[in-house]
């Protein structure tokens, strides 16, 4: 027989109540070290001709996706239909389209990016948001010829070369 036989079951006991608290301390101190990422979806809508629709916000310097940040228990079909809507006006089903999902390593984002093709510029379409984001987030919405970008706001080329428009020189004007 061995002699630390006997204080086994105390320590199993032990490590048990210590786990308790101890796990979701580390769990937390992970979270406070590495941050937690935030969930978000953007829409690419280009047109046969190669036009972009590109949105200018208030509180970022250049042109980019309109899109935006998941609400709790929403889809990211959902959320990149109501962030397009919200900012453009422009109503689409997102439901059968397939996205992308870009992690950015240094800002822990996960962004899924939804590509959709249109015939033509949906001018007509396109409506000043309303509310309290005509006052705060939205400054422009325009179309932009591919081949002729403005100035992008940070991220925007990288989540346009995930979704595959590396084939088109994406230059921006100054």
């Amino acid at each position: 027989m061995r002699a630390t036989a006997w204080y086994a079951p105390a320590l199993v006991r032990s490590k048990r109540s210590a786990s308790k608290v101890l796990v979701p301390l580390y769990r937390a101190f992970n979270r406070i070290r590495n941050g937690s990422r935030t969930v978000g979806a953007v829409v690419i809508l280009v047109t046969a001709d190669g036009f972009i629709l590109l949105v200018r916000n208030s509180y970022e310097s250049g042109w980019g996706l309109p899109g935006g940040f998941l609400h709790r228990r929403e889809s990211i079909h959902a959320c990149a239909a109501r962030e397009l809507r919200e900012e453009t006006g422009i109503k689409l089903e997102l439901d059968h389209l397939e996205s992308r999902a870009v992690i950015e390593k240094r800002s822990k984002n996960v962004t899924f990016v939804f590509t959709c093709m249109t015939r033509s510029r949906q001018e007509s379409s396109i409506k000043r948001p309303t509310g309290l984001l005509r006052r705060s987030e939205i400054l422009g919405i325009e179309w932009f010829p591919l081949s002729h970008m403005p100035k992008l706001k940070r991220g925007t080329r990288e989540l346009l070369v995930a979704a595959g428009f590396h084939q088109y020189s994406i230059t921006e004007v100054q």
